[in-house]
């Protein structure tokens, strides 16, 4: 799985992001429903007895009131849910990149974790020999058998931390079980842009916040 599929896959599943996208749905509905005007209703009474006949209309005056104010703060409250899934699925986009690079990493270190304890079994093994040959003393094997061991602990904790990540990415990407261990692709160096220091620095000044003046308020 790729960064890339990582991130559809979690924006598709992670049940936060539904759940603000189904508001997203609701507030819509609120905002069509604002805008709609009640049906009046027109009624008419037959003269029984010494009861006249009577007509009387129903005209939803209330609506053309409040209407325009209804209208406004639906698609107010329409436009903040929507500003908010944006935030959100940024949000959840850089999660999922952040802890796919630390299962990456994870990986690698707990490869090259293998590969160390690998060669400290050899470095033992090479050291049990010599012991049974009478080169050295058992003395001297108490070191390999330290490193041998050290490194068995260090990959032990790689391959935990290799779990927890694993485990991390797949809760942002909304998988509850994975069938396999998830491999990550190598990460790619990111190609920086090549930047002009003065054109850098026009940006920053022209983008910085201006001071208010001392004693000046903020007209509403």
């Amino acid at each position: 799985m790729s960064e890339d599929e990582a991130v559809q896959t979690a924006l598709s599943n992670n049940s936060a992001f539904q759940a603000a996208l189904a508001q997203l749905g609701m507030a819509h509905g609120d905002a069509v429903q604002a805008s709609l005007l009640a049906n009046p209703q027109f009624l008419a009474y037959f003269p029984t007895s010494a009861k006249e006949g009577q007509y009387t209309l129903f005209a939803p005056i209330e609506s053309y009131l409040l209407r325009p104010t209804r209208v406004k703060v639906a698609n107010r409250e329409y436009r903040r849910i929507g500003e908010t899934l944006v935030q959100n699925g940024l949000d959840l986009a850089r999660n999922v990149r952040v802890a796919y690079a630390d299962l990456a990493v994870a990986t690698q270190q707990a490869q090259l974790a293998r590969e160390a304890l690998q060669i400290r079994g050899e470095v033992f093994d090479v050291t049990e020999k010599r012991l049974k040959e009478g080169d050295i003393s058992e003395l001297e094997t108490i070191t390999a058998k330290v490193d041998r061991l050290n490194a068995k602990a260090a990959a032990g904790v790689q391959d935990q931390t290799v779990a927890i990540a694993e485990a991390r990415l797949a809760t942002l990407i909304g998988l509850t079980r994975l069938p396999t261990p998830l491999v990550p692709l190598p990460l790619q160096s990111p190609a920086l842009p090549t930047l002009d220091e003065q054109q850098v620095i026009d940006q920053a000044l022209a983008c910085r916040p201006r001071p208010r003046p001392f004693g000046c308020r903020q007209r509403s």
